[in-house]
């Protein structure tokens, strides 16, 4: 998955830029996963709270609608393709 680990790590180095981190992490699982199943894991390190609190909303709410990553679900048998919610997006927008 180069594609999509080269676009994680631009939406990292974006956020890096806009505040003072130490460091960030994002794990973002792939394959078959149960929907009880954590997919994602995000942390954010930083000398300041609310910068962490801000980066880790900023992380997510890009990897919502940003990240390449083809989602579908499968119930009762029948597959759908995920996109992102307009909530998803309005959250997305609202950092520009």
């Amino acid at each position: 998955m180069p594609f999509t680990e080269y676009e994680l790590r631009k939406i990292e180095a974006n956020c890096q830029k806009r505040w003072p981190l130490v460091k960030t992490q994002i794990i973002h699982r792939y394959g078959n996963i149960d929907p009880t199943e954590p997919i994602l894991f995000v942390a954010v390190a930083s000398q300041d709270r609310a910068h962490a609190y801000s980066a880790s909303k900023y992380l997510s709410d890009h990897l919502r609608t940003d990240a390449p990553f083809w989602k579908k679900e499968i119930k009762d048998g029948e597959e759908t393709w995920v996109e992102p919610s307009s909530s998803d997006r309005k959250s997305r927008k609202d950092w520009d």
